[in-house]
């Protein structure tokens, strides 16, 4: 047995190969004549509409980015106000802030400086009462002691201690 081997690439019939080959160019120019105008025109239309289709694109795009540096810069802006806001609202905060505790610093101070004087006027009544408590109760005991002192037998009693006293010393100093 005898094996085959097949050629894919030998050609079988070459006097046919040249005319198909004539024929295959032939139709080719034919197409190319006929149809040549219809595809170039197509082919050019829609080159113009990927063209146009790209250029709006492109627009649209740079309009989109333009939309966005714009919204950029008026957050930008915006951070900035706030911020600038915020700087004057803390300050204001402080200046506030400060005034108020001056404020309360001063109603504390004059607070204490009434109740000083409050007690200080106190302090003076009160000595006041207390001299007059000490001379009526000065009086009292004088006159009470007078009263204990000023009969008969408290005088006689006051005379014999008396007399007793001045012997004692008498003694003392003879002694």
């Amino acid at each position: 047995m005898q094996h085959l081997i097949i050629n894919p690439f030998e050609i079988e019939f070459p006097d046919r190969t040249i005319s198909i080959l004539l024929g295959f160019i032939l139709l080719v120019l034919i197409i190319v004549r006929l149809a040549g105008p219809m595809i170039s025109s197509f082919f050019k239309e829609r080159t113009r509409t990927i063209s146009d289709s790209y250029d709006k694109a492109e627009q649209v795009y740079n309009e989109a980015k333009q939309v966005r540096d714009e919204y950029a810069d008026r957050l930008a802006s915006i951070d900035r106000e706030y911020r600038a806001r915020l700087d004057v609202a803390q300050r204001e905060a402080e200046e506030v802030s400060t005034r108020i505790m001056n404020e309360a610093k001063e109603a504390v101070e004059e607070l204490r400086r009434k109740a000083e004087e409050e007690i200080a006027r106190e302090r003076a009544k009160q000595r006041i009462l207390l001299r007059q408590k000490t001379v009526q109760l000065t009086l009292e005991a004088a006159e009470n002691s007078f009263r204990d002192l000023n009969n008969d037998k408290a005088q006689r009693a006051l005379i014999q201690n008396f007399v007793a006293l001045a012997a004692q010393t008498q003694n003392r100093e003879n002694a």
